[in-house]
């Protein structure tokens, strides 16, 4: 056995080194030994990745000895009976993983299956604690160090000791060219420079065996043994689900869905089959406890109005989820197979995803640690790796480039490459690579950024994994803690390898947004599948008004519903599953076999019942699986494992599934050619087929909301601008938004000092803007305005300064609320209705120094005798400075831009662009440069006038010659071709000259 280091940290610990999985697998020695800092996050993977070592695994704990001195030690599991010692250890150190945490008592409860290693220079006073060591732990070592000549007395002098049991040698390591990129790490972790950094780094490559020679034979033959006794398979332990505690759990999970098929109103013969057929299996596969399990947390959602999504990926493809409430979709009318959801012939843990009111998701968690037990439920952990830009900046930051040299490095990647790895965007974008080779630091910055590209930074949580266990989790699986819960260690790859399964219990904002429309409804109103035949629904869907439509609001989805014009709930099914990549290319055709323009040819009759409803396409998977049982006699199973082989393009798996489907075809009297034909039109669909049950799933969502749009517009558009609170001028979708709301005749009313409440609200068939949208008042400011309103409206101007005084508001958030127009309503003083903005922007001082004179300390307002009021001059209008300064603070324009007035005859508008040459006088909004496939540069400028949005094209030399003037605010006159109806292709620009006298009253 070659020498094994017994003391290897890796990327998990965090900026303390540079190893990957890869790296440690590459170490040459039977034996590898992972030592984390005060966690174990890549065990799994390590034992999942590796092939001909034996693993050894330990952590490198934070100990506190007493008051005044800590000890780093290195603590190895002997054995599975020490991994579990080490899971039960993460829980007191790993959610402060460089504070020492841990104590000699808490360390010495684990004393019989933990080995104990005290490295000798990673601790100041070590002499003095060895007696104390060895008398309080059974299993001891002293663990010496070699990495320079300097080490040498150290060593001398640890050997002069022999009261200690053994001599046991460790070295921390790293990649042999990686001391350079360690110490950037150490500098990001401390923020400071690489100039500053003067800590000495004591590391090993991990391939170098040089120092050995330091040591003694009985030195290394000790290490040698250690590493014999911690050998162990991590798989060998094994976790659960919580176990429902119910007396003959079957026949009890049984009668639940008789009940709930009853329930359903399908008591019938065809569903009482396929529930039988399903609880048989359910039942066989020992996955009765999972749904019992998803069923009570789902039961407890409704219980309490937590609005549940209809369903989600394959689990709606279940009869059983269906009549027990989990998913509110019929897999029989929709044709759903649940062999794709639970297949008989690949046992694998059944996986239920499910959608909550991402607002209320937190009470389904908080339900599941109070039924459970806080040890038996935890997140699932991630992590946050250094992408392309954070370790651009990072590496930036420490090589002492200023902020602003930082934001121009890292804004060097366009944001088409934003996902990019650092080597694809330095081979394929010229511009990066030339800035890079432009300096020596650069490409220093550069060498070291790719070398970081991937570690990881820092651990975080899976957005909607849960884990509930039937053993307590740290029984099982290393843990920390985050906001007083347990987090799994071991993330979502991999978690399920030692039989912990995660459950996803998702936040969707779509559906806050149907909560809240509802509320603002006066009447009940009942969305399910009865809707779905109303016409209006699928009006508004083929109109394009779908901004704020669950997955029918982008632009890409626009044009497709332009094309596709669905015209009921199945068009709706498979215009989802069409558009992706790939599928999307078939949507054509979909439309023109679907308005009878292009006759529908089948492959084979036998296909009819298959592929009519889709026109003869193959969309969805449970397609693939019919064909091949249909024709090749497969089983329902066997169907779904050859669907899943197919898709993974294997050469010699595909030789053997053609065989096996052409001989069963053959056996069913098709002919040879025939069988050929969809067999290879089965290849070409296997990687485009979707999950139909996800489609149908997600398909009664966009329903539902197109339902309440048409319905309830005043309502939908409150709710969905409320969802976009706190950060109202950074949303992009937010001028789709207000372009449809104008469109459909609803009027967005400006913020009013006496009206406006913490959110957007209805306001008979209008929506007031919010307070807490206006950009520059915060929550804080929003509440104390309307807590102060309580006591009366503000009557004046000047009352509201005097009485908001008390509130700490700052002449920043006053002059925000005048340009946002808020005061528009008031009189400019007391029995006055003399107003502008202009006015209020200028008195403001003098109010200010009149409240200084006026209030008491108590908020007192002292007598007119005593104080006279001050004499407030009146300003002009400045109109076109109103305008701006509203657009600024609201992001959107509810007031018209005067220079809009200055249109005639010659001017179109963006509202009506029609084909051909038109000129347009526009307000710019955003500009976007974007890198095209054959390496040209256009941009795509957003803009609008006071009839709605339009985006510009400028393609190479328009851009070129007018990419200057689409700057933010600007206003332009603008020629060009109108391609589609919201979008003008630019042939020239000018800048709008105009006389600011027109414009001040």
């Amino acid at each position: 056995m070659s020498f094994v280091h017994l003391s290897i940290k890796s990327g998990y610990s965090f900026f303390n080194s540079t190893l990957r999985v890869d790296d440690l697998l590459d170490v040459k020695s039977d034996y590898l030994c992972l030592t984390d800092v005060n966690s174990m996050f890549l065990t799994l993977e390590l034992f999942k990745k590796n092939h001909n070592k034996k693993i050894i695994i330990g952590m490198e704990l934070k100990l506190n000895v007493n008051q005044d001195i800590n000890h780093n030690v290195v603590v190895l599991a002997k054995g599975l009976e020490g991994y579990k010692s080490l899971c039960k250890l993460t829980k007191i150190v790993s959610n402060s993983l460089n504070k020492y945490s841990l104590t000699i008592e808490q360390l010495k409860k684990y004393n019989d299956n933990l080995i104990i290693i005290l490295p000798i220079s990673r601790n100041n006073n070590v002499f003095d604690y060895l007696d104390f060591y060895q008398n309080n732990f059974k299993t001891f070592y002293l663990g010496l160090e070699y990495y320079s000549i300097n080490d040498l007395d150290l060593i001398l002098k640890a050997r002069s000791f022999n009261n200690y049991k053994r001599v046991l040698l460790t070295n921390d390591c790293t990649k042999g060219n990686d001391l350079e990129t360690l110490k950037v790490l150490k500098c990001i972790e401390k923020g400071i420079t690489l100039e500053d950094f003067n800590e000495e780094l004591k590391v090993t490559s991990i391939d170098d065996e040089s120092y050995l020679i330091h040591f003694s034979e009985n030195e290394i033959n000790e290490t040698e043994n250690i590493a014999k006794q911690c050998y162990f398979n991590v798989f060998d332990l094994k976790g659960c689900l919580y176990d429902i505690k119910i007396d003959d759990k079957v026949n009890y999970f049984k009668a639940l869905c008789h009940k709930g098929l009853s329930k359903r109103g399908l008591y019938t013969e065809a569903y009482l089959k396929r529930l039988n057929y399903e609880l048989d299996i359910i039942i066989k596969m020992n996955f009765t406890n999972y749904f019992l399990v998803v069923y009570d947390y789902v039961k407890f959602a409704k219980q309490n109005k937590i609005l549940v999504g209809p369903g989600r990926g394959s689990a709606a493809s279940s009869l059983v989820a269906y009549v027990l409430g989990i998913t509110d979709v019929d897999p029989l009318k929709y044709d759903l197979l649940f062999e794709r959801f639970l297949n008989p012939e690949r046992v694998t843990m059944p996986d239920i995803d499910l959608d909550f009111v991402d607002e209320r998701r937190e009470e389904i968690i908080t339900y599941l640690v109070n039924k459970y037990g806080y040890d038996h439920v935890s997140h699932v952990i991630a992590f946050q790796t250094f992408g392309a830009r954070q370790a651009l900046r990072d590496v930036g930051k420490v090589m002492g480039l200023s902020l602003i040299e930082v934001d121009l490095l890292s804004k060097k990647i366009p944001n088409i490459y934003k996902d990019n790895s650092l080597k694809e965007i330095y081979d394929n974008f010229y511009g990066f690579k030339a800035h890079i080779k432009g300096s020596d630091l650069n490409k220093r910055i550069f060498s070291i950024a790719l070398k970081l590209e991937g570690l990881p930074r820092q651990a975080t949580l899976h957005a909607a994994g849960i884990i509930i266990s039937e053993e307590k989790l740290y029984e099982v699986c290393p843990v920390y803690t985050s906001n007083n819960m347990l987090v799994s260690q071991y993330d979502k790859d991999y978690i399920e390898d030692i039989g912990l399964l995660k459950m996803d219990i998702l936040a969707l904002k779509n559906l806050t947004t149907i909560v809240d429309t509802l509320k603002f409804i006066d009447h009940e109103v009942i969305l399910n599948e009865s809707i779905l035949n109303d016409k209006h629904i699928y009006e508004i869907i083929r109109s394009g008004l779908t901004s704020g439509i669950f997955q029918l609001e982008s632009s890409g989805m626009k044009k497709a519903i332009k094309t596709l014009k669905p015209c009921n709930f199945n068009d709706v099914v498979a215009l989802l599953a069409l558009f992706r990549p790939g599928p999307m290319d078939n949507i054509p055709e979909y439309a023109l076999l679907k308005d009878g323009k292009k006759k529908i040819t089948l492959i084979d009759d036998s296909l009819k019942d298959i592929l009519l409803p889709t026109y003869g396409i193959i969309i969805y998977q449970e397609q693939i699986m019919q064909i091949l049982c249909k024709m090749a006699s497969f089983s329902l199973g066997k169907a779904d494992l050859v669907r899943r082989a197919i898709s993974k393009k294997n050469e010699e798996i595909l030789q053997s599934v053609k065989q096996e489907f052409i001989s069963g075809c053959l056996k069913n009297k098709y002919s040879l050619e025939k069988s050929e034909k969809v067999f290879n039109l089965i290849l070409k669909f296997a990687n485009y087929g979707f999950n139909k049950a996800h489609s149908v799933s997600y398909a009664l969502i966009s329903c539902e909301m197109a339902y309440l749009k048409y319905y309830y517009r005043v309502e939908f558009f409150t709710a969905l601008l409320n969802n976009s609170l706190g950060n109202i001028q950074s949303l992009t979708k937010l001028d789709d938004y207000i372009d449809e709301i104008n469109k459909m005749h609803i009027k967005i009313l400006l913020p009013d000092i006496n009206r406006s409440k913490y959110e957007f609200s209805k306001e008979g068939n209008n929506i007031r803007y919010s307070l807490s949208s206006i950009s520059g008042i915060n929550n804080l400011v929003s509440s104390n305005i309307i807590n102060e309103r309580k006591n009366g409206e503000f009557i004046s101007f000047l009352d509201f300064v005097l009485r908001m005084k008390k509130s700490n508001i700052t002449d920043g958030n006053i002059m925000t609320l005048i340009n946002a127009g808020c005061f528009d309503s008031l009189p400019f003083k007391e029995n006055d209705q003399v107003y502008n903005r202009e006015s209020l922007r200028n008195s403001l001082g003098l109010i200010n120094r009149y409240a200084s004179i006026a209030l008491t300390d108590n908020n007192q307002l002292l007598l007119d005798e005593l104080v006279k009021k001050p004499e407030i001059s009146e300003y002009r209008t400045n109109k076109l400075r109103d305008f701006n300064l509203e657009f600024q603070t609201l992001g959107v324009a509810l007031t018209k831009s005067p220079l809009f007035s200055l249109k005639t005859k010659d001017f179109s508008n963006c509202a009506n662009l029609k084909y051909g040459d038109n000129i347009v006088l526009i307000y710019v909004v955003s500009n976007h440069l974007i890198k095209t496939k054959k390496g040209n540069y256009m941009s795509i400028s957003r803009v609008f006038d006071e009839t709605g949005f339009i985006e510009l094209v400028l393609f190479d030399d328009v851009l070129q010659k007018y990419n200057n003037l689409l700057v933010n605010g600007n206003y332009l006159i603008v020629k060009g071709y109108a391609k589609e109806k919201y979008s003008l292709v630019v042939n020239e620009i000018r800048k709008v000259d105009y006389d600011e006298e027109s414009i001040i009253n």
